[in-house]
């Protein structure tokens, strides 16, 4: 999008991912910090979702000013965002879990939500993207649309989960 779209060079959009990655670093960190601190990762995880909700508009907003610097900034916190609550997901999913069911319960999860969301979220932005023949100040509300409908079924996911933080499950 960065690149294509908004006709910025192939170096910035990797420096935009770059410095958004590494932002991601001191984020992750952050969150579990907080999950410790606050000694729940339920309340950790929601953030994420929420703040994709949130974020999504302002997000493509700031892209669109093609200002170099709100760019960059606008992928680092939409990294952060969205990335926050992964930080804490394996100790999640290792607390909500008996010990028996751990192993196969996480691996299930991870591994039907990545092709649900990793990879069918860029096909369908692309395909947005067709419909509308590349004209992306048109496209950009349905492809927030599409992170806010992500958003929604990540909080929908994580509300309908219980904490079981510091509890004994066998």
């Amino acid at each position: 999008y960065i690149e294509r779209f908004l006709k910025f060079s192939g170096a910035f959009a990797t420096l935009a991912v770059i410095l958004g990655a590494i932002a991601t670093v001191f984020g992750t960190m952050l969150a579990a910090f907080l999950s410790d601190y606050i000694k729940s990762r339920r309340k950790i995880m929601i953030i994420s979702p929420v703040g994709v909700i949130l974020f999504s508009i302002p997000f493509f907003i700031l892209l669109n000013t093609r200002n170099p610097a709100l760019v960059i900034l606008s992928v680092m916190a939409y990294y952060v965002i969205e990335l926050f609550g992964w930080s804490v997901m394996p100790t999640f999913y290792a607390e909500y879990t008996p010990t028996r069911y751990r192993y196969t319960a996480t691996a299930f999860s991870i591994n039907l939500a990545t092709p649900l969301s990793g990879g069918l979220a860029p096909i369908i932005m692309t395909y947005i993207l067709q419909i509308f023949h590349g004209a992306y100040l048109v496209a950009w509300p349905y492809l927030a649309l599409v992170s806010m409908i992500y958003g929604a079924l990540g909080a929908i996911g994580v509300l309908l989960a219980k904490d079981t933080t510091g509890k004994k499950l066998e």
